[in-house]
């Protein structure tokens, strides 16, 4: 156990390894604090391109990059362990091997779960679709059954984003095929309700061109092995279950005493540091603040920088700094069908546009990794004069993309 802080400076541990957490990292300087983040995997995952594995247009390699390495360069420590418990009060970190660790500083950043909403067999019957990893299995499967089977039958469950995208995705490499049946159920009234109704119906039109069985304001009430059951009691027959119903609070965050209840985030100020405990900061998806935000990346990559800048000034006795979220254009694509760049109310949409979550994309990731090579952009600059011709063409996308871009780093 680290009991005591090495060369005077203050020890500071980070549980988890995603946008948060990573960017956290990032920000504090080797010289001034001793640094040591913990995740259950060895790579960090960029969240918002994984649906693009099922298409296999992106690969694992595109979308992870070692924790280990990117820490060691910045001078700090990385623990490749589960952590099972948080004492906030004394600040220790116990992990899976019974190790504990103790600092001055902790910093939470862990995502979500798989969310099965208790639906029997829906742990055991269907594929996830919440990392990297995940999103590889399904690409895979899709594959075997594509090779193996007359008349692939494959299923969707959930309409939110992730059911979208992945959606699109496998249209982009079946659409054209007569001989596969998709289907996606979502237990809501229309497609993807977080965004204005005009992508809702835009959506739906595409189903109807391509032949998706939309079925909704249904619930699963069962899964069993190639077999859906809904509160109908109609029972769909599927060769692969793709489950995409979002993520709830690990049990990590209850049973550490962080956490309300089994379901509920941690309640923070607008400091991001948790309301019950001092010098505990939350950032990302666990985090719950007086004005809620959407879980979106560029969210979490600015909570992990303030928290590490309030770590900072909380060591220099300065005044910690308020979250102010900025606002950013949502860009979704569906495939290689539609891409839907929506800020507030306002809706902006065209295959064309998929290079702007591209940019987003190239951008950024290699900011994280730490490479500032061009190698990874060199696609999206060839396709950059199409997206300037629309740029130019229309002011209302100029405004959305300057604040797409703006504050990136």
């Amino acid at each position: 156990m680290n009991s005591k802080p090495v060369n005077n400076h203050p020890r500071v541990g980070i549980i988890g390894g995603g946008f948060g957490g990573l960017t956290a990292a990032l920000h504090l300087n080797a010289s001034k604090f001793h640094v040591t983040l913990f995740d259950h995997k060895k790579k960090f995952d960029w969240l918002p391109n994984i649906h693009e594995l099922v298409s296999g247009i992106k690969q694992e390699k595109n979308l992870q990059f070692s924790l280990e390495s990117r820490l060691s360069q910045r001078g700090h420590n990385f623990c490749n362990e589960s952590v099972t418990f948080i004492d906030p009060e004394r600040k220790k970190v116990v992990t899976a091997q019974a190790k504990t660790y103790q600092f001055d500083f902790l910093i939470v950043s862990v995502g979500g779960v798989n969310n099965t909403f208790g639906v029997k067999g829906a742990d055991k019957y269907t594929l996830p679709f919440k990392s990297v990893d995940d999103c590889a299995r399904i690409r895979d499967r899709l594959r075997e059954v594509a090779d193996n089977t007359e008349y692939p039958k494959i299923g969707i469950i959930g309409g939110g984003l992730e059911g979208v995208e992945v959606l699109g995705e496998i249209l982009r490499n079946y659409k054209t095929s007569q001989n596969t049946s998709l289907t996606l159920v979502a237990n809501s009234h229309r497609l993807l309700v977080i965004a204005p109704e005009v992508v809702a119906n835009r959506l739906q039109h595409y189903c109807n061109i391509y032949g998706v069985d939309l079925l909704l304001e249904r619930n699963v009430t069962e899964v069993s092995p190639g077999k859906v059951v809904l509160d109908n009691k109609k029972i769909l027959d599927l060769d692969i279950i793709i489950w995409t119903g979002g993520g709830i609070a690990p049990p990590l965050l209850y049973e550490s005493g962080l956490a309300e209840d089994e379901k509920s985030w941690i309640r923070v100020n607008e400091n991001l540091e948790s309301r019950e405990f001092e010098n505990v900061f939350v950032v990302g998806d666990a985090a719950m603040l007086p004005e809620p935000v959407d879980k979106q990346a560029y969210h979490a990559l600015d909570m992990g920088k303030l928290a590490a800048e309030n770590i900072i000034r909380v060591t220099n006795d300065l005044i910690m700094h308020p979250f102010n979220p900025t606002i950013k254009p949502f860009l979704l694509t569906f495939g290689d069908i539609d891409t839907f760049m929506i800020f507030n109310e306002k809706v902006i949409s065209g295959p064309s546009l998929s290079i702007a979550k591209e940019m987003v994309y190239q951008m950024i990731i290699r900011q994280l990794e730490g490479s500032g090579s061009l190698h990874a952009a060199e696609d999206t600059l060839k396709r950059l004069p199409s997206l300037a011709k629309i740029i130019t063409r229309n002011r209302i996308m100029r405004r959305m993309l300057f604040s797409l871009f703006s504050k990136i780093h």
